[in-house]
C-alpha cells in the first residue's frame, strides 16, 4: 500500500484548528499539545 505522504502536509493545520478552535484547548497546555500531538500522529499511523 503506497503511504499518501502528500495528504499528511494538511495534517498539522487541521490539527491544530479541531485542537484549539472547535476543541478550545490551550495551545500551551499539556492537554492542548497532547490533543494535537494525537490528531496528526493516528492517521500516520493506521495509513503507513
Amino acid at each position: 500500500m503506497n503511504c499518501p505522504c502528500e495528504a499528511f502536509g494538511a495534517l498539522g493545520p487541521a490539527a491544530n484548528w479541531i485542537t484549539f478552535h472547535v476543541f478550545g484547548l490551550d495551545p500551551g497546555s499539556h492537554l492542548g499539545h497532547g490533543v494535537r500531538f494525537f490528531l496528526l500522529e493516528t492517521p500516520k499511523f493506521c495509513c503507513c
